[in-house]
């Protein structure tokens, strides 16, 4: 799985991915920094396929299709035969990606560390002209996957990033072409030691 660039935020990283034409790729969905627990597809398509074992020649307990355009959550459902050893949240489960005759460019987002809890909303320039982003309790941030933003009239390109502290609200000015995924980042106790605010 190349990567193009991988960003630290504090309370997650995320990574911009490719994967080829007819690429099966198996990794362990596991470990702070390593862990993925969302993905936005930005071109393309393929599938991934979960399992509680590296064997592909086994079943895959469950199959997300991935297409491009869409936010997914990589968890496992309450219905699906596999499960890591945390629970649905596919910790420590194996997954295997897979395409077929297109290509897939993918940003995947890693929570640090691995336990904290992420919430994802997407937002793109073609349903929204601007849009307000305000932090309550928790940290904010926001991440432009496609084309550029204004972040209070300060351009953002693609792959970079704008902090929205708790008690602040940003203005997002979207064009047509924009795709933006809004994180938001649980606290937890490690914060406090660390004094992240």
């Amino acid at each position: 799985m190349p990567l193009f660039n991988f960003a630290k935020v504090g309370e997650f990283g995320y990574c911009t991915t490719y994967f080829e034409p007819y690429t099966d790729y198996t990794y362990l969905n596991d470990g702070t920094g390593h862990y993925h627990m969302a993905s936005y597809v930005v071109d393309g398509e393929g599938i991934a396929e979960s399992r509680p074992t590296q064997d592909t020649s086994l079943p895959p307990g469950f199959v997300q299709e991935l297409k491009k355009g869409n936010l997914y959550r990589l968890e496992t459902p309450e219905h699906a035969d596999v499960f890591g050893p945390h629970g649905h949240d596919s910790r420590g489960v194996w997954v295997t990606t897979k395409t077929k005759d297109v290509g897939m460019t993918q940003v995947l987002f890693n929570p640090i560390p691995e336990e904290r809890n992420l919430e994802f909303e997407l937002y793109k320039g073609t349903d929204a002209e601007s849009i307000d982003v305000e932090a309550d309790g928790n940290r904010k941030t926001v991440v432009c996957v496609q084309n550029w933003i204004l972040a209070n009239d300060k351009r953002i390109d693609v792959g970079q990033f704008a902090k929205v502290f708790p008690g602040k609200t940003v203005k997002i000015k979207l064009n047509k072409e924009s795709v933006i995924i809004v994180v938001t980042s649980e606290r937890i106790g490690i914060d406090e030691k660390m004094d992240l605010k």
